[in-house]
């Protein structure tokens, strides 16, 4: 092992993370975050759907490319609903405190 290798190394500099100081912008809220969710979700549901009518129709892709974008439609949609329940389940906690 050749020491004058190591001498050349420099110690890691780590520079904090600056979080900006201004409002955040018109449209980044959650209600935004959970509106672009939904249209995500919802694209993802009409794709596969559009994909399984064009497969059956003999155009579409082949059956592992249309079984994958299925998936993902249906993993999408278990996800949404799962943050749906964890959502109601805050809300009714919170509802249920007594002041």
């Amino acid at each position: 092992m050749n020491i004058e290798m190591l001498s050349q190394v420099r110690p890691l500099e780590f520079k904090a993370l600056e979080m900006p100081q201004t409002a955040p912008a018109a449209g980044t809220g959650f209600g935004a975050l959970l509106a672009q969710s939904v249209q995500s979700l919802n694209a993802a549901q009409t794709e596969a759907g559009t994909e399984v009518k064009n497969f059956l129709q003999g155009q579409g892709p082949n059956v592992h490319t249309l079984m994958l974008d299925l998936e993902k439609a249906n993993l999408s949609l278990e996800f949404a609903v799962q943050v749906r329940n964890k959502a109601m389940d805050a809300y009714n906690e919170i509802m249920h405190m007594q002041l």
